[in-house]
């Protein structure tokens, strides 16, 4: 009920938070058999997205295309690739291009693909990006077969996690 009543003002007033939290909405929505109330927030989106093209509404936009029931791969991939293009995007520009790397991966099997897109990224001043940075980069290293520099990486976020679990 707090996601939806937070995501129910999106037709009066969009936030940047919208884009930080609509994954896991969307993912509450879909867990609960809801995808199909997916299509009202899409539409309000696409209204949105029309006027302004701004990436704090094309990241939401795109993760909703990513989960619907009969999902729009190729739509949310144009969208991750304006916002990776739009300097003003800041972290949902380090968002897009993990997004586009799942896409590459998964729909392509495209290694180097991924490598461009994840190597790309400076390392991330937030921490929980920074663990999925992390985890990427170790990922395409295993995937390329370079096991001790993924493994090295996997020890790196295991540290991250022990001194993020001492500051809570």
């Amino acid at each position: 009920h707090i996601f939806r009543r937070y995501f129910d003002r999106i037709p009066f007033q969009i936030e940047e938070e919208h884009a930080e939290y609509v994954g896991m909405f969307v993912r509450t929505l879909c867990e609960l058999g809801k995808g199909h109330e997916l299509n009202f927030y899409m539409g309000e989106l696409e209204r949105y997205y029309e006027k302004t093209k701004s990436p704090v509404i094309a990241y939401p936009l795109a993760v909703i295309y990513r989960s619907l029931p009969e999902p729009r791969h190729e739509q949310a991939r144009k969208l991750f690739e304006e916002i990776i293009r739009d300097p003003s995007s800041g972290d949902l520009q380090i968002k897009a291009r993990m997004m586009l790397a799942h896409y590459y991966d998964w729909k392509m099997n495209d290694t180097s693909a991924c490598r461009e897109l994840i190597f790309s990224i400076q390392e991330p001043r937030d921490t929980s990006l920074r663990f999925l940075w992390l985890i990427w980069k170790a990922k395409i290293l295993r995937d390329e077969k370079k096991y001790d520099e993924a493994e090295r990486l996997l020890d790196r976020v295991v540290q991250l996690g022990s001194v993020f679990m001492e500051h809570l």
